[in-house]
């Protein structure tokens, strides 16, 4: 698959130097505006709207940086660190939420002339279980971790704006709007010049290291005679594949390629050396006000078998079990939920899922972390019931999931946000990529389709950095 360039036209390069400008008056402007402020101030500026809004991380040198691209809906880039909140535990949903409250009790939104204010917005996510992510390649990352990032570039349809975050003592700190200015100049430049990836995005190959099909199948038998003995329905089964290279692989690359894929939503956290990324096919939870969105999303086949999985019993049963506990856990929250009493088709690029989209209406007010807490994890990522799931994962999985099929996602000062499931994802580190995949395993699961079922999976991944399954 070729990938386009982004070379610019005469007429684009004419539209990005207005917007470059634009921004850099804007910029004078707003921090005349915010002179002698105190608490931390959110500035939004004019910006050259861009195809891929992930160039932005071209600017972030080792800094921290961020990505939400959900397909068709608002995309934010971000680079450096305004804010960070992080905690550890099985309170950390809570845990964010507050320290969260306490930095948008002190921060003014400043916008340009002319220009709407956009609210900023924290980004990040959570481990799959607490304590999954403290070792080689989640080191930088841990139980939940989000930031407000220095610079955010956002984008929707044909608008494009930067956002700047800065603290009051930034605000006064001498000689600082030069410094201001070589940034904006610095993070324009990222956004605005030529990008040609290289055709080939990864290194050559030295090693694909993974568990064999045997140990896989001893590991399901565990899982079935659970399931025979009547202590568990359900339990999904990951297994980890590392891709060892001849040298480190371009991360924009990698983005470009989950970009070919529609109806995903492109996610990167870039913590500690390590880049955590991926495409996600699957919605945890939206809420905005007091509309709710989800989905249940199980059953797996591969393209061309869209009869044949609405037929299987075995994935209907596993789906089924998703939609049920996804309405026990919002049905606290809602005064309304609506489903469809079939489900549909998921169509990606390699493989079909079954899926059941889920909307409802909150009785009151409800922060979307509340959601996210209730909902994580899904039959569809750990099984049922869940603490047997979740126990045998931890006791029996051997690699860590760290972030792979946990939350990921943003929220804002309203306690609107979304997240996914973080699936379809990987870990680049140097020159090593760590892949993840899973199955759900039931009474009747075969080990060896279940075997095929995760490497299908996993080739999504595989494609996006270049390497053939």
């Amino acid at each position: 698959m070729s990938l386009p360039g982004l070379a610019q036209t005469p007429g684009r390069q004419e539209t990005n130097h207005c917007a470059r400008l634009a921004a850099q008056s804007r910029l004078l402007q707003a921090l005349d505006a915010v002179e002698g402020l105190s608490a931390m101030a959110f500035i939004t500026l004019p910006a050259p709207l861009v195809g891929r809004p992930e160039l932005l991380l071209r600017a972030r040198g080792d800094e921290t940086g961020v990505l939400w691209a959900p397909f068709g809906e608002e995309a934010r880039c971000g680079i450096g660190v305004a804010h960070l909140l992080s905690a550890r535990g099985p309170d950390r949903f809570a845990r964010i939420q507050e320290g969260a409250q306490a930095l948008w009790e002190k921060l003014a939104l400043v916008p340009s002339p002319g220009l709407e204010a956009k609210l900023p917005r924290l980004l990040g996510g959570f481990a799959f279980q607490p304590g999954s992510a403290g070792a080689t390649p989640w080191a930088g990352f841990g139980d939940a971790k989000f930031v407000l990032p220095r610079w955010t570039y956002g984008c929707e349809q044909d608008q494009a704006w930067l956002g700047l975050a800065l603290s009051g003592e930034e605000i006064g700190r001498e000689g600082q709007r030069p410094r201001l200015m070589t940034e904006l100049g610095e993070i324009l430049d990222a956004l605005c010049s030529p990008w040609l990836p290289h055709p080939d995005p990864a290194p050559p190959v030295r090693a694909i290291l993974q568990i064999s099909r045997e140990d896989w199948r001893s590991r399901l038998q565990t899982i079935r005679a659970a399931i025979q003995e009547g202590r568990a329905e359900k339990i999904v089964a990951a297994r980890l594949a590392r891709v060892d290279l001849h040298g480190p692989l371009d991360e924009l690359a990698v983005l470009a390629r989950l970009g070919a894929e529609a109806s995903v939503t492109r996610f990167a956290f870039c913590f500690g050396g390590a880049t955590f990324l991926g495409a996600s096919p699957e919605r945890l939870v939206g809420k905005i006000g007091e509309r709710v969105r989800t989905e249940a999303l199980a059953g797996t086949i591969a393209r061309g078998n869209e009869q044949r999985l609405l037929g299987s019993q075995k994935d209907r049963l596993e789906q089924g079990l998703v939609v049920t506990q996804i309405l026990e856990c919002l049905a606290p929250f809602c005064k309304v939920l609506d489903h469809t009493e079939k489900p549909t088709i998921c169509s990606l690029t390699h493989v079909l899922h079954l899926r059941t989209p889920i909307e409802g209406r909150l009785k009151g007010s409800c922060h979307v972390l509340a959601l996210v807490e209730a909902l994580h994890p899904t039959p569809a990522v750990a099984g049922v019931p869940t603490p047997t799931a979740l126990s045998w994962i931890a006791d029996q999985e051997g690699d860590p999931r760290g972030w792979y099929a946990g939350p990921v996602g943003w929220f804002d000062a309203r306690g609107d946000g979304e997240f996914a499931v973080a699936l379809r994802s990987g870990v680049l580190e140097g020159a090593s990529a760590y892949l993840y995949a899973g199955a759900g395993i039931v009474r009747d699961s075969d080990p060896d389709k279940e075997y095929e079922e995760t490497a299908l999976k996993q080739r999504t991944f595989l494609t996006a950095l270049g390497v053939r399954p």
